[in-house]
């Protein structure tokens, strides 16, 4: 089987012998081979074999090499068989590789291992032969139209229409991939011969390789109408075997007789028929290339793809250089018909494409077209072409008219002065001399229709050719119209070369609403305000907005809108005008008074008619800030005192209602105190609170916790300060200041202090000692390294004046080594100890507080001559402190603040 391999593949096959390898066998021995040297296909139609044999034979295999004789291509996969004892085998070689090889000298060789040794054998050269004439008639090309008359065969072209079919069967030994060359030779009664191609490289598909198969190629009528009257028709017909590219002869050797490639068999019989010549073209219908098939539509061109002009294309068979070609195009009178010129055809071309300019387009919009041409050739003619109908479509997309002084759709005349402007921008197909009519059309006052003329078949110039219609709209023609009432204003162009309104191509109207000059209106007035002043109280239920306009009318509703700052307008019932007493008034009611406080509120109104809508100038009211507010009240003080031992559990504060109060306004309500420890303490009630309904009424009353204000310092002041938004924001800096309550505290718990000096001395207590106390037991834990003591301050160093002397707690008594760490337990549950400290030298101690759960609630590291201070967290109490020292130190002055409940010491 020939193979057809890539360069890789046909690299692992031989197709030259190996010169390495010794050549000792014998040639191999072709069947049907005529002295072994000459093979004529038709004998080998079912394939030849190879007869190989030699002395020495075994077993083992032998492969045998074809290839054809100085050509690489195809490659053919090497045989391979196993050998015979017998000393003789045959391997068969498939038809198609004689078939691929018809007309070449192949190479015959094989190689085999001979005692032990790959051995070559000699080469043999075997020529494979063209098919024979006789074995080719089958093959013969047939003129399926052409009649025998008296021995003689003739093709009438007057017998049949359009083309000639030539038929020709398989021939023998057909595979795929063979290419087959067919041409045809007329006018032979003169050099040099006409030919024309019928099948050019047609390369057999699978299908095609049947011997029952028969081809059918075209031969144009065209070409056969250029031949002469009696002449005769030959065919030519050649094969390439085995498939390589085709080799052409050079135009200009006159050595071969036909166009067939070099390396086709030429099949010799031949074909020939004598033509009686048909010289009426059978031509096709022109072509407009911007057009398309619709199908039951038919041929339709969109006129914005020929905006630059149009393209009749025009190409039949046979066109040939002088012939002479004149295109026709047949639309509306004048301009719709243009006058195209002939062209003659030149050496080399196949088609002609004639330029329609954009006029005859333009001159048939929404009309059918009418393409046809005209041949003549050799003197005769002229040859008609069908005629191809195309219907031009109506011109889409043109521009719509446009007033530079519109906004949108509304030509507003209170926007400009003067006459308004339109214009249109320039239109596909636009041309000079082109009659432009402009009008503008719509209803008067009265209601009766009303139109006038602005452009009147004016034609385009060059400044609008470049850059469209610009004319005035007198603005005394537009004052006539009705006011907010729709106008449109038209335009038309002829494209079809006259000038005449009624066949004028009508644009896109454009529609304008047409406002005439508005009315002047004055800001309103607040009645209760002075000019651009209202004081709040005055407003307090509510106020009222006036409306006052030369030429009010029953006929206009008017809207006020009462705008606060956020943008928020007041929801307002329109009214209509009224004449007398020549104003309207509008109740604002009290609460977008309130929401209003302290802000800049803008009133204006809108005058609305059947045909108009006018805003008057803007109102910006000041409202004041409201007075006359309530002060906040704590029921349980006394003469703005707050003596927490005169009640139990929590107190209470209240705010009265304030006259502005509103649901949903936003209320801050803080106290700002002073803590037990000296630093600022905010006891927060309200925190943007809304007000609800119900506290419209009877006003807040809040919670004062109990544990807040034990944390306050005794004798401090609390100040309570209430804010509200008047309009419900949620920004305390928008807020009304309410006056302020200010309350001097009293705590109701209990204060101890000891300065030890009633105890008597106790010194160097060891590990697991104890110093008891009043109100605290310092206690030394047995892990200890050092003592403790209650003795008198005996060092200078140590006695500080008001805070450490006389007899005190002593920590790290007698020396010892490393950090001393001692308790100090006090026997009541503790909201705030304070005691001072002092050492005989310069090093450190650390004090950390503690709760019950042993929870460090607070260290404090000093040095000597420091009052040490702790406070217990809200709702939380001191029991322990610890002790961490590694120098002879003092404790003394202790006071702690308590409630009176006992601590486990």
């Amino acid at each position: 089987m020939v193979k057809k391999t890539t360069a890789n593949s046909s690299q692992s096959v031989t197709t030259q012998p190996l010169a390495e390898i010794a050549v000792e066998l014998p040639y191999p021995q072709i069947q049907y081979a005529t002295n072994n040297s000459i093979l004529y296909p038709i004998d080998a139609i079912d394939g030849t074999a190879a007869t190989i044999a030699f002395s020495g034979m075994g077993a083992t295999p032998i492969t045998l090499y074809w290839a054809i004789k100085d050509q690489d291509k195809p490659v053919f996969k090497p045989i391979v068989q196993p050998g015979s004892t017998s000393g003789s085998i045959d391997i068969h070689i498939p038809w198609q590789w004689v078939s691929t090889c018809i007309g070449h000298t192949v190479l015959i060789w094989y190689t085999a291992m001979v005692g032990g040794q790959l051995k070559q054998s000699l080469v043999l050269e075997l020529e494979i032969q063209d098919i024979r004439e006789t074995d080719l008639r089958e093959s013969l090309p047939v003129f399926a139209h052409a009649r025998l008359e008296w021995n003689t065969l003739w093709l009438n072209m007057y017998e049949f229409e359009g083309d000639e079919i030539i038929r020709i069967k398989a021939w023998p030994m057909i595979q795929a991939g063979q290419r087959l060359f067919v041409t045809v030779a007329g006018d032979q009664h003169q050099v040099p011969y006409a030919f024309t191609w019928v099948a050019f490289d047609h390369v057999v598909q699978a299908e095609e390789a049947n011997p029952e198969h028969v081809f059918e190629f075209r031969l144009a009528r065209g070409w056969l109408a250029r031949r002469q009257d009696y002449s005769a028709l030959t065919t030519h017909m050649g094969v390439i075997w085995d498939g390589s590219a085709p080799v052409l002869p050079n135009p200009d050797d006159l050595v071969h007789e036909n166009p067939l490639p070099l390396n086709a068999q030429d099949f010799h019989l031949r074909t020939t028929t004598l033509l009686r010549v048909d010289p009426a073209l059978e031509l096709p219908p022109p072509h407009l290339k911007e057009s398309v098939d619709c199908g039951t539509d038919g041929w339709l061109v969109n006129p914005l793809n020929t905006v630059d002009g149009a393209h009749i294309v025009i190409a039949y068979e046979g066109m040939h250089a002088g012939d002479i070609v004149c295109p026709s195009f047949t639309g509306t009178a004048g301009a719709g018909s243009p006058a195209l010129e002939c062209r003659t055809v030149q050496e080399g071309e196949s088609s002609l494409v004639f330029l329609v300019p954009p006029s005859p387009i333009s001159a048939n919009f929404g009309l059918p077209i009418t393409l046809e041409y005209q041949v003549y050739y050799n003197g005769t003619g002229p040859w008609p072409s069908p005629a191809r109908v195309v219907k031009v479509l109506d011109l889409s997309g043109l521009p719509t008219p446009a007033v530079e002084q519109a906004t949108g759709s509304t030509l507003d005349l209170n926007t400009f002065a003067g006459d308004a402007t339109a214009t249109e921008s320039a239109w596909p197909y636009i041309a000079l001399d082109q009659a432009c009519w402009l009008w503008v059309t719509g209803v008067l006052e009265s209601g009766s229709a009303y139109s006038f003329e602005v452009l009147e078949g004016e034609p385009v110039t060059e400044e609008w050719l470049a850059s469209g219609v610009n004319t005035p709209l007198p603005r005394d023609e537009l004052q006539k119209l009705a006011d907010c009432r729709d106008v449109e204003v038209h335009f038309a162009v002829n494209f079809n070369g006259q000038s005449d309104k009624a066949s004028a191509k009508a644009f896109p109207p454009l529609v304008l609403h047409v406002v005439q000059e508005d009315l002047d209106l004055d800001a309103p007035t607040v009645r209760e305000a002075v000019g651009e002043q209202l004081t709040i109280w005055n407003g307090r239920d509510g106020v009222t907005v006036r409306v006052e306009y030369e030429r009010i009318s029953p006929d206009h509703t008017i809207n006020v809108q009462w705008l606060r700052q956020d943008g928020a307008s007041l929801p307002l019932e329109p009214k209509t005008g009224n004449s007398d007493p020549g104003y309207v008034d509008f109740a604002i009611p009290r609460e977008a008074v309130i929401y209003g406080a302290g802000k800049t509120v803008l009133i204006h109104y809108t005058v609305t008619s059947a045909c108009k809508l006018a805003s008057s100038r803007t109102l910006p009211l000041q409202i004041s800030v409201p007075v006359r507010l309530p002060t906040p009240v704590v029921p349980q003080a006394t003469n703005n005192i707050l003596d927490l031992s005169t009640f139990a559990g929590n107190a209470s504060i209240t705010v009265e209602p304030w006259w502005f109060i509103l649901p949903g306004q936003k209320v801050w309500l803080r106290g700002v105190g002073t803590g037990a420890n000296g630093g600022p303490r905010i006891l927060s009630v309200y925190v943007g609170k809304a007000v609800v309904a119900g506290e419209v009424s009877v006003g807040l009353k809040g919670t004062l916790q109990r544990a807040e204000l034990d944390m306050l310092m005794d004798g401090s002041t609390l100040t309570f300060t209430c804010k509200v938004t008047t309009d419900g924001s949620d920004q305390e800096r928008d807020a009304v200041v309410l006056p302020t309550l200010a309350l001097v505290v009293r705590l109701s718990t209990i204060n101890d202090s000891d300065n030890f000096d009633s105890y008597p001395n106790q010194e160097f207590l060891p590990p697991g000692s104890r110093v008891d106390t009043w109100l605290v037991v310092l206690d030394l834990p047995s892990t200890s390294t050092s003592t403790i003591s209650i003795h008198d301050v005996r060092t200078a160093g140590e006695n500080v004046p008001g805070m450490v002397g006389g007899r005190s707690l002593a920590v790290f008594c007698g020396g010892g080594s490393g950090p001393q760490l001692a308790y100090m337990r006090f026997k009541w549950k503790c909201t705030r100890v304070r005691f001072g400290y002092s050492n005989i030298g310069t090093h450190s101690v650390t004090f950390i507080a503690y709760d019950q759960q042993n929870k460090p609630l607070g260290q404090r590291v000093v040095h000597s001559g420091t009052w040490v201070e702790f406070e217990a967290p809200v709702g939380g109490t001191i029991t322990h402190v610890s002790v961490l020292s590694t120098q002879h130190g003092s404790i003394d002055s202790l006071t702690i603040w308590h409630r009176g409940e006992r601590a486990n010491t």
